[in-house]
């Protein structure tokens, strides 16, 4: 299949040479004049990549950029302009355009550019449009997550074994479990949640598994327990390493007999549900020191999935930011934000001992205070920006222009993976001057190299 190539420009394609030469290295050209009709189509869904002018009537060409970005985060785009500006430069390579050329370049090798850009650009696979309900399936960079989730799906999904997840606080427990709920056979029926650390003490046998009225101290009338109500669906018991001895037993019953008892009753009451449990805390070692119950733990571990931290799997740093940033800012009216190169890999480098959660809530922290429509580093806790230092007080214009000098070779050394002489090539600098420039910055190339 021919790349297929979208060229917004005002140009006569019949007569244009880069037209002719693009299509001679086998790729199908389109030329649209208007820069809204261009956004239109390339947001159809009808081409692979699109190089545009940045004059364009109806719709500019730095307005058709952020559109398209903001629908596909990871859209291979290319600037071929007449009006060559390095603060234009600069600011694209800032939020993702992937090469900056002009007419005066050699056509040729603009060509070869593009087509060694693209072969050496993996896709980030985003969580784009995803909401927990309707969730549908978890892609993941990560080989270990991606598998997780495809066993997930293919395989766990469709038993009715007890399934046991665990994994830090924050990687994405109750997501996992709800991705087997929503593959299985039970997947429109109920799907209950409970946090067993959240329930106080006294109320959790009544929460779990109902009372009768009268049953205790202000039970005035009879209550459905959390079982009861997942009735013939799936009941995902979060953090169940917090739960006492005393329930632990009961629970032990409701997975062996498969029938509950409402506290103060005598009953015995049928329940089929799908039990999911899920813990931050090392069970073996709690059945070790007598805090778990063994049988318990053997119960619930027909089938274990561990999911790794987040500083384990940094290849998926990029489309959770995309998502946690498309979500919060929908939510807040400001639907056209963007997030630099930079800042991503300033995510990239930092811990995360909160995991999946800690990037959201640092996402949504950018989003209430950006200044703009671009979350760059400066919108980050200060401890995020500490590996890049923080430059948002400058005083002097060298400081400035230091500054400056120092973001746009950064960009341009992200988008060519850390390999210093491409790099000189795209910014026209000998590659002895960019070195000098890399040790007088403190940029490590190895930090980009995939």
């Amino acid at each position: 299949m021919p790349l297929k190539v979208l060229l917004a420009d005002d140009i006569n394609p019949y007569e244009d040479e880069f037209v002719a030469i693009m299509r001679e290295n086998g790729m199908s050209v389109d030329v649209e004049k208007d820069g809204a009709q261009a956004r239109d189509r390339i947001l159809s869904g009808a081409y692979d990549i699109l190089i545009c002018e940045i004059v364009l009537p109806t719709l500019g060409g730095k307005e058709l950029v952020k559109s398209v970005l903001i629908e596909y985060p990871t859209f291979p785009i290319f600037i071929f302009t007449r009006h060559p500006n390095m603060l234009d430069a600069f600011q694209f390579a800032q939020i993702g355009v992937l090469g900056y050329f002009t007419r005066d370049d050699n056509l040729s090798s603009i060509i070869e550019n593009i087509k060694s850009t693209l072969a050496s650009k993996s896709d980030i696979k985003s969580l784009d449009n995803v909401e927990l309900q309707g969730f549908q399936h978890y892609q993941s960079r990560n080989a270990e997550m991606e598998s997780i989730f495809d066993t997930a799906i293919t395989r766990v999904a469709q038993a009715p074994s007890t399934v046991l997840i665990t994994g830090e606080s924050g990687t994405g427990k109750e997501l996992l479990a709800k991705t087997i709920h929503l593959h299985s056979k039970r997947a429109d029926k109920e799907w209950v949640a409970v946090n067993c650390a959240a329930l106080p003490e006294n109320l959790i046998e009544s929460e779990l598994f109902g009372h009768e009225k009268g049953s205790f101290t202000g039970a005035t009338a009879r209550h459905q327990g959390r079982f009861e109500k997942a009735n013939n669906g799936t009941f995902f018991l979060d953090e169940i390493g917090d739960l006492s001895l005393t329930v632990q037993t009961k629970l032990l019953r409701v997975l062996q007999e498969r029938t509950i008892e409402r506290v103060g009753g005598d009953t015995e009451i049928p329940v089929n549900v799908r039990i999911i449990a899920a813990t931050h805390k090392n069970l073996r070692d709690m059945v070790n020191e007598g805090s778990f119950r063994e049988d318990l733990f053997y119960r619930l571990s027909v089938i274990h999935l561990e999911l790794p931290p987040l500083r384990d799997r940094k290849e998926d740093i990029p489309g959770l930011a995309q998502f946690f940033l498309k979500r919060f800012g929908k939510q807040m009216g400001r639907g056209s934000l963007l997030i630099t190169p930079r800042a991503i890999q300033t995510l990239k480098r930092h811990r995360w001992s909160g995991n999946i959660r800690e990037l959201e809530n640092v996402i949504e922290r950018a989003v209430v205070l950006s200044a703009d429509d671009t979350i760059d580093i400066n919108d980050f806790p200060a401890e995020l920006r500490q590996a890049e230092g923080d430059t948002s007080q400058l005083e002097t214009l060298k400081e400035a222009r230091e500054k400056f000098e120092r973001d746009f070779i950064l960009s341009v050394l992200q988008k060519n993976e850390g390999n210093i002489s491409a790099t000189a090539d795209a910014i026209s600098l000998a590659r002895k001057n960019l070195q000098e420039k890399l040790r007088k910055y403190k940029i490590d190339a190895d930090v980009y190299r995939k």
